[in-house]
């Protein structure tokens, strides 16, 4: 996906850089948390990480329009990844 992503973007803009998706990381690792996709394997679906995707980009359009910066945006984007997290183990710990 990542390949399709990158023939898109240089179709789009005529030229390729690498450097175009540094830091998308943790938004990647975000939306599949909030998406429901089990970091310990197995659990998870495409469609559940695409609805975390727009759950974050709420979130950031809504922090935006609070005016936060860009820093505490990430800092809210981790905090999100520890939440979820910490759901998901509770999660397995009650099914097994």
């Amino acid at each position: 996906m990542a390949g399709v992503a990158g023939c898109g973007y240089a179709l789009k803009y005529g030229s390729a850089n690498v450097a175009v998706a540094t830091g998308y990381e943790l938004q990647i690792i975000a939306a599949c948390a909030i998406g429901g996709v089990s970091f310990s394997g197995g659990q998870g679906s495409a469609a559940g990480a695409i609805l975390g995707a727009a759950t974050l980009q709420m979130l950031r359009e809504l922090l935006t329009q609070l005016h936060v910066t860009d820093k505490y945006i990430e800092i809210a984007y981790g905090a999100t990844i520890v939440v979820a997290v910490a759901v998901d183990r509770l999660r397995q710990r009650r099914s097994s």
